[in-house]
């Protein structure tokens, strides 16, 4: 099964002090399996393609970047749309083929699929 691992600061309020903007952010995250493989989904609007970094290490696939406010002075009223970095850790199960990821960007969404070792793959026999 695949598990994850997560550094927060989900719990918002509109006023927050500096120290709370700065911790990173834990993306929403959907993880669905399928035959292939695993399925995972991270919503993230307004990062670009270049601002993530997925690394795998041993057992665990681990995701990270910063989105960019690419507004240097302005003079905010209202501030709710955080510009912080992002980390998801996830310990990747042994049925994981770690040299078959893929991951692809759209809408705001990374998609990475995780392709089952074939080993570990659905057989069907053939009835004769």
């Amino acid at each position: 099964m695949l598990t994850e691992q997560t550094q927060t600061a989900n719990n918002y309020s509109s006023v927050m002090n500096k120290e709370a903007a700065d911790m990173l952010v834990a993306p929403f995250t959907d993880i669905y399996v399928s035959k292939e493989g695993y399925h995972i989904l991270l919503d993230m609007p307004g990062v670009s393609k270049e601002n993530f970094k997925l690394k795998v290490d041993n057992d665990e696939l681990i995701v990270t970047g910063k989105k960019q406010s690419g507004e240097g002075s302005r003079k905010y009223l209202n501030n709710e749309i955080f510009y912080n970095g992002f980390h998801r850790h996830f310990v990747l199960p042994n049925d994981v083929d770690t040299d078959k990821i893929d991951a692809s960007y759209q809408d705001g969404v990374l998609k990475l699929m995780l392709h089952k070792k074939e080993e570990f793959k659905p057989k069907f026999i053939e009835i004769k």
